[in-house]
This record gives C-alpha cells, structure tokens and sequence, in this order.
C-alpha cells in the first residue's frame, strides 16, 4: 500500500507562487504612488515598507507551519517512509529516509497544533524499548487524507 501528498503539495506551490507574484505588482505600484488619494495620507516609500512587513510576517508564519512532500509505502514487510521539508530557496534541503521493518514497528502519533501545523511520529521498537524517529510534516493534508494515512499506519 501506498500514499503520497503530492497534489496537496503541489497546490501549496501555486499558493506560494501567486502570493509572491501578487506583491511584486502591489510593492512597486505602492512605491511610484499611483494610488494617490486624500485617505492615505502615508508617503510612497512608507506603504510600500508597510506592505513589504506585513508579506514578510505572513511568510514567516507560513514558513512555522512546516510543510513537507512525503512518500510512504508499506510493502515487503517495511514501512519506508521518504520526505522532503519545504523551506525556503535560500536553505537547501535534501529528502530523508526512514525505513522500519514491519516486525519492528511500535505505533505512530500525528500531534495538531492551533496554527496548523501537524506532526507524524513513527515509533520503532528496539531493545532498550520504543524510540520515536523525527517528524514528518504532514500539515498540507485535510482530513480525509489525513485519515488515508491514519489506515494505513494502523498495523
């Protein structure tokens, strides 16, 4: 059996390209001041600084909320999970790999935060007892797909 995030990651792209796109436009049309109106008594220069902080602070909350493209397969008897963390361009990252026989798995856990985000733990059992892996970020996924996940690390 198999899952993937795929097109929910892939929408999440568009939504970070649109949203970049949309502020270059928005930015310099600010800093030329065509806009000119008596209701924004603001200089050219300080709307477009404003607009630049308030697209800076969404994209860093954005950014908090953790984004990963994954791949799991349980097949053979092992459970191989592959992921990549979406950050931004300027800190590369590589896809990691977590591999966990069957026999060996203990049980998994998704922990949900208020802002989004969301966590999935895979535990392995070993002989000092049961040890977690790092998180996969599953946040990108609703709860439909969530639940796809949830069936099929249920062993």
């Amino acid at each position: 059996m198999e899952f993937d995030n795929k097109k929910e990651f892939l929408n999440l792209l568009i939504f970070e390209l649109i949203a970049g796109l949309s502020y270059i436009p928005l930015a310099i049309i600010s800093f030329l001041g065509i806009y000119k109106t008596e209701a924004m008594p603001w200089k050219d220069y300080q709307f477009a600084l404003l607009i630049t902080v308030i697209y800076l602070t969404l994209a860093i909350l954005w950014y908090q909320i953790k984004h990963s493209y994954f791949f799991i397969s349980a097949k053979n008897g092992v459970l191989d999970i592959k992921y990549y963390r979406k950050s931004p361009r300027m800190f590369p990252t590589r896809y990691k790999r977590i591999q966990v026989p069957i026999k060996n798995y203990a049980k998994y856990e998704i922990k949900e935060y208020w802002w989004g985000k969301k966590e999935l733990y895979i535990y392995r059992r070993t002989k000092k007892g049961i040890v977690p892996y790092p998180p996969v970020y599953v946040s990108t996924l609703n709860k439909e797909n969530l639940q796809k996940l949830k069936d099929l690390l249920r062993y």
